[in-house]
This record gives structure tokens, C-alpha cells and sequence, in this order.
């Protein structure tokens, strides 16, 4: 019998494991894959957000901006790579500029310190190859970027080094609710545990709702990564408004970083419809973006390696 079964290997999954081994615990880990970081903690795009996006007064607000604290001293602790090198918000045109204001107000809401609005001069001097016409952007001095694989080695690391197993190339079939704590069905048999953490990523609705009345659907999407080879970049930055964009990302020391919406699908990820013809990504890539930014660019597309779309989960 264990104390605590952790469902996944992730960054979540794994931090919690080395958390919980902090304390006098028998902790088991189970995971499908062969190794740690092979689901969705493998193609995240790496940035420690600041926290201004997020709902204020939301649970996602709070954890936002506390993790983001921590994140320097668990790099240095556990050695995984870590660089707190700010974000901008690029707003282009002055119609756009009370979105702006409105995530500045929110960050301040949320607890986010040094936040500020710059114009146009100040943001040309911070960041020279964002394009002549930007008229003003958020600057959040306490964002980041993290190595996602090495820190979710360097948890499950920890983790194993305070006691904690893993069990990896077991699925969970089923849970059961027994007197004593729950039953756990795997390919590798069957696991007892007083206590259930559920960090399965895209899969964490099935294990949900093999348990509760409250149905969940998690609904898998997937982004496009595309490279800018000319460009670089110090901060990781946004646009305010382009409705067909999910996300740019220009990050410091690496190829500029694309995962963004299809122009004609705004609610849905570019491979989240898989009709969706590659080429046709990439040109409408090259039409929507290219005014972000002032240099004229070489594109090519990266295989995104985002969670599976899964049959019969789309909305």
C-alpha cells in the first residue's frame, strides 16, 4: 500500500513527487511512457509566464506568480537552466492600446511586480528589430525562460534520490475506490494507494471521470513551431491582438518560436484540424506575421510535437 500514487511523469507530475518525498512517505509514480517528459512536457514552449494574463483572483493567477518566484531558486538548486529575461506585449496600432492597459491593471491585480507600459522609442531601444510601427507594449521584467526537459529530469531526479519509485511502461486501466484508499488497474498489475494526485496531461479527464460524477472533456490541441533564422531576440514577446495568433514567442539566444491559430479556425490549433494543409500554414504564417517584426525573415516549419489529437475528443 503507498501513501500517495502520482498518474504521469511530467513537470507536474514529477514536481509533485519531489515535493511529497520531502516528508516520511512511501510515494509511487506511474507513467505509460518509458521515461519522464514524454507527453505534453516535452513541446511546451518553455516560458515561465509572468502572470498578467491569467483571471485575477484565479487559482491559475496565484500559482502563476508564486511558481514564477521560485523558479530561481529551484534552478539553482536542482541545476537546470533558467534565464529571467522579461516579456513584451507588442501592441501595433492605438485602437489596440486599452487591451493593454487591461492586462497591465490585471498583472498588477495578480501580484506581477515591475510591470510597465513603454512607447514606442522605449521599445525600439529595448528590443531594435521589432517593426518601426509599434506603438506601445507591457513590459514584465519577471518573466522567463526554463529548459522544460532538464527540469523535469531534475525533479524526478530528486525524487527518486528522497525515495520516491517510478514505474514506467505502466498504463492505468482503471481506478477503483476501495475502503482503505483506491485500487489502481495498470498493464503491470495492480497498485493500492490511500491517496490519488492526477498530473496525466491531456489524459487527466479519463482518470477524472472514472471516479467522479462531474464529467470533464479535455479537448488536445496542437501548435506549430516555426524558426525565424535571422532574427534575434533578448525577450520573449507577444502580440495584443491578432486574432489568428495563439502565440508568438521570441525567445533570447534561440530561433524565433511560433504556435499560433489557423486564420480560418480562430478557436481551434493549427493541427487540431488535421485537414489542414501544411503548406498553407506556412503561407499564412509568412502574411499574418511578418509585420510583427522589422527585418524581413527566412521561414521553415518545425514538426511541433504537441499532444496527440485523439479521435473522437474534438468538441
Amino acid at each position: 500500500m503507498y501513501d500517495v500514487i502520482i498518474i504521469g511523469a511530467g513537470v507536474t507530475g514529477t514536481a509533485c513527487a519531489r515535493e511529497l518525498s520531502r516528508y516520511e512517505a512511501k510515494i509511487c509514480v506511474l507513467e505509460k511512457e518509458e521515461d519522464v517528459c514524454c507527453g505534453t512536457s516535452k513541446a511546451n514552449s518553455a516560458i515561465v509566464h509572468a502572470g498578467y494574463d491569467a483571471a485575477e483572483g484565479s487559482l491559475k493567477a496565484k500559482l502563476n506568480v508564486r511558481g514564477n518566484l521560485m523558479m530561481e531558486e529551484l534552478s539553482e538548486k536542482l541545476d537546470f537552466p533558467f534565464k529571467r529575461n522579461g516579456s513584451l506585449v507588442i501592441c501595433l496600432h492605438k485602437e489596440d492600446f486599452p487591451k493593454l492597459e487591461t492586462l497591465y491593471e490585471r498583472g498588477k491585480k495578480n501580484g506581477v511586480k515591475g510591470l510597465q507600459i513603454l512607447y514606442r522609442e522605449q521599445v525600439k531601444e529595448m528590443e531594435p528589430n521589432i517593426t518601426d510601427e509599434v506603438y506601445a507594449a507591457l513590459y514584465a521584467p519577471s518573466a522567463g525562460i526554463v529548459c522544460p526537459f532538464a527540469m523535469n529530469l531534475a525533479f524526478a531526479e530528486n525524487a527518486v534520490v528522497n525515495g520516491a519509485e517510478f514505474r514506467f511502461d505502466t498504463e492505468v486501466q482503471n481506478i477503483r475506490k476501495t475502503s482503505q484508499g483506491w485500487e489502481i488497474e495498470t498493464s503491470k498489475g495492480v497498485f493500492l494507494t490511500k491517496t490519488v494526485i492526477n498530473a496525466a496531461g491531456v489524459y487527466a479527464d479519463r482518470f477524472h471521470n472514472m471516479v467522479s460524477e462531474k464529467k470533464l472533456c479535455i479537448t488536445p490541441r496542437r501548435g506549430s513551431y516555426c524558426l525565424h533564422s535571422t532574427v534575434p531576440q533578448f525577450r520573449s514577446v507577444f502580440p495584443v491582438h491578432l486574432p489568428a495568433v495563439r502565440q508568438l514567442h521570441l525567445q533570447s539566444a534561440e530561433p524565433v518560436q511560433y504556435r499560433q491559430k489557423h486564420p480560418c479556425f480562430p478557436h481551434c490549433s493549427v493541427l487540431h484540424l488535421l485537414r489542414i494543409h501544411r503548406k498553407q500554414n506556412c503561407q499564412a504564417f509568412r502574411s499574418q506575421h511578418s509585420g510583427l517584426l522589422r527585418k524581413p525573415f527566412r521561414f521553415r516549419r518545425l514538426n511541433p510535437g504537441f499532444p496527440e489529437w485523439l479521435p473522437g475528443r474534438l468538441p
